[in-house]
């Protein structure tokens, strides 16, 4: 099932033109998407290093290479720009582009501040122009599987915890540390499933490499209302790449494994209740039950894609995408209160 179906749209009806700013590793792939979509026109790569721009050039001839922001800004046919910049510039360059008169969708994290992500929202709605920012793993095949069949029909019952591995061997940021750079796509997800703010988080982080002094490993753990716990692990500086995500409910197991090409994702049908004292005499309070496992073939879709089709069909039709800019700037409050625990060396931040 694409995003499309999902939110209840499919094929975008008008054709847009629209920008790249940021053309490195994954803004490449927004001019390709941008290019290859039928009612989208790439007009413009932006970006101060050539070598991006002349590898944009080779793929694709048609597309305006500049390294001046206001050529974009400047021009009136163009609706849409996509940010892929450092996360410290997210701020200056979206601002400029809603006060052009465009709509933004903007790697995440959104900005470094939540009173910048607050100002943007803002200055949005009093222009009129949407925000969309890329917590591209909401648009996972595997977590909207999750979700739409697990979660949302409560499935794994009420869920209790859930935890999530993000490492690899490199590379190291210098703008951000682990934490914002990895722990968002998890904290997302987190938000999404249990739709509500934590009332506390609490992390510690180690800088090992970094020659800013920034955390190349980070544990997080947050408490949610009714009891809820979730815990984050992200480094640059484990020996495998893992991308795991634990979902752990009072009927229900759920994990997905995006490194597992053959079953990415497992459901244990194993639950627990409580003993009925006069009918099952036994030791301990609950009776568990053990139950078969079942991985699920679903289809996979790029989420990159998934993600511009639902910015671009919200924006033609006046919706909102899936992730709005006020979900994007409660992740960033989250960021900013596991920061400030991190200087309090594990000591919990409350909201």
């Amino acid at each position: 099932m694409s995003i499309g179906d999902v939110l209840g749209w499919s094929d975008l009806k008008v054709c847009t033109q629209v920008a790249v700013v940021g053309c490195g590793y994954w803004g490449k792939h927004y001019v390709r998407i941008s290019s290859e979509q039928p009612r989208l026109v790439c007009k413009y790569a932006c970006d101060f290093f050539p070598d991006n721009l002349d590898s944009i050039g080779k793929k694709y001839p048609s597309v305006i290479r500049t390294t001046k922001l206001e050529d974009i800004l400047n021009d009136k046919e163009v609706e849409v720009v996509f940010v892929i910049v450092p996360a410290r510039l997210h701020f200056e360059v979206v601002q400029k582009c809603l006060e052009a008169r465009k709509h933004v969708l903007v790697e995440k994290p959104y900005t470094t501040v939540t009173a910048d992500c607050e100002a943007l929202t803002k200055l949005g709605c009093s222009v009129g122009r949407q925000i969309c920012v890329g917590h591209t793993y909401l648009y996972n095949s595997y977590v909207r599987w999750l979700w739409t069949t697990l979660v949302d029909k409560k499935s794994l019952g009420k869920i209790h915890t859930l935890y999530a591995r993000r490492t690899n061997f490199g590379p190291v940021r210098q703008d951000v540390d682990a934490m914002w750079d990895l722990a968002p796509h998890d904290i997302s997800v987190f938000q999404y499933i249990i739709g509500d703010m934590p009332i506390s988080v609490s992390a510690i982080g180690q800088n090992i490499v970094s020659d800013n002094g920034l955390s190349d490993v980070v544990f997080m753990t947050l408490k949610y209302p009714n009891g809820v716990i979730a815990h984050v692990h992200v480094s640059w500086l484990d020996p495998h790449k893992v991308r795991n995500l634990v979902i752990v409910g009072s009927d229900g197991r759920a994990v997905m494994d995006e490194m597992n090409q053959e079953e990415p994702i497992k459901v244990y049908n194993k639950g627990y209740r409580p003993r009925d004292e006069e009918k099952e005499p036994a030791r301990g309070g609950v009776i568990f039950r053990d139950g078969d496992i079942m991985a699920p073939a679903v289809p996979a879709k790029e989420p990159l894609t998934e993600q511009v089709l639902d910015f671009m069909g919200g924006v033609q039709q006046g919706k909102s995408p899936l992730c709005t800019a006020e979900f994007a700037t409660d992740v960033v409050r989250i960021l900013e209160a596991a920061s400030q625990s991190i200087l309090q060396e594990g000591a919990p931040v409350r909201f």
